[in-house]
């Protein structure tokens, strides 16, 4: 399954949220490369690295960071959870997503650069 049929399977306010997602996260640069998680059946985006995941729960969409304690630093908005890496932030409406827009390009575009350092020091 490719990331466009997923989207086109989920509940039309996840796929909505998911679609500007999806969007914002292609933005970033033309390197980026999206596919499906083989095992969590989730999308799953690249750019020299492991930028960041899309996953749904019952009424949202979360965006979910790789190297996201990293960011946790600079933006309040994303949380580690209980977790020692990953950092997300969940959106439940197309509003919401909107009202953040510039946010999550930041987040994005901040991801991206850690991804680069992070490749260039392997």
């Amino acid at each position: 399954m490719v990331v466009t049929q997923y989207i086109a399977g989920l509940p039309e306010k996840q796929k909505q949220i998911m679609t500007i997602l999806r969007s914002l996260i292609l933005d970033v640069s033309r390197d980026v490369k999206e596919s499906m998680h083989e095992e969590w059946q989730e999308p799953v985006f690249y750019l020299h690295g492991a930028l960041c995941y899309l996953s749904i729960d019952d009424s949202g969409v979360a965006i979910n960071f790789y190297h996201g304690k990293h960011l946790t630093k600079k933006f309040e908005l994303l949380e580690l959870h209980d977790r020692k890496q990953i950092a997300s932030y969940t959106f439940y409406g197309v509003t919401a997503l909107q009202e953040h827009e510039e946010e999550v390009r930041q987040w994005l575009t901040t991801a991206a650069t850690i991804v680069r350092k992070k490749d260039n020091h392997a």
